[in-house]
């Protein structure tokens, strides 16, 4: 995560704050801030470096990826006007797999602990505090998946395709696109690893609520 303690020092700089006034902000210890910086923290919680990029007052996405909205805006090299506005499927990819890595990392180091969970108290609060990251990353992380998606689809060119359709439901025009989208999401396939490990890790701990509720949002935001 060295990249990640650079951009987060070099935003701190830019903004003129001290390291002590962005650990106050974000709710973060001194010691806890400074390691994040200096890069030794070598997975930052994800929560952790939400409440950053709040205290700094800019995305998330600018501490996980440099200019993360620059690739989308530049033009790629083509022929027509619309050609060079359109971004490339590795453009897009570029901007979104920093987070989408991010949800990776995270959900691995849940997976490596699954077979090991024993039901201890600090284990149950453990996935308190799972279930609690999912829940407050909750609108941040489907700002971007939702992003991601009309990003693809602008890529590929689908907006005009099923416009053009007019002879298909509308229904059934925007569930084509977002199965095609979908194939292309990093962003989905990661948040669906993401409500699976909670799902697991409330049947692990036999949390009836914990599993239901993984189970709800999945349905509710990757529909599978």
């Amino acid at each position: 995560m060295t990249e990640v303690s650079d951009r987060v020092r070099r935003l701190r700089k830019e903004h003129g704050l001290t390291q002590e006034e962005v650990a106050r902000r974000a709710g973060l210890t001194l010691n806890s801030y400074g390691d994040i910086e200096r890069g030794h923290v070598r997975d930052p919680h994800l929560s952790s470096l939400e409440a950053i990029a709040r205290a700094l007052g800019v995305p998330i996405e600018a501490l996980l990826t440099e200019d993360a909205a620059v690739p989308l805006a530049e033009a790629p090299k083509g022929t027509g006007p619309e050609e060079r506005q359109r971004p490339s499927l590795d453009q897009v990819r570029s901007v979104f797999a920093p987070l989408a890595d991010g949800l990776n990392h995270y959900c691995a180091r849940w997976e490596a602990k699954l077979s090991n969970l024993l039901g201890t108290r600090e284990e149950v609060e453990e996935v308190a505090d799972f279930l609690f990251d999912v829940n407050d990353l909750r609108p941040m992380i489907m700002r971007v998946f939702n992003e991601e998606m009309e990003a693809i689809a602008w890529a590929l060119g689908l907006e005009k395709r099923y416009a053009s359709e007019s002879e298909l439901p509308r229904d059934t025009a925007v569930d084509n696109v977002w199965a095609l989208v979908g194939e292309h999401s990093l962003m989905q396939a990661a948040l669906d690893r993401l409500l699976r490990v909670g799902e697991a890790l409330g049947e692990a701990l036999a949390d009836e609520e914990l599993v239901a509720s993984m189970r709800q949002m999945r349905q509710d935001l990757v529909g599978v």
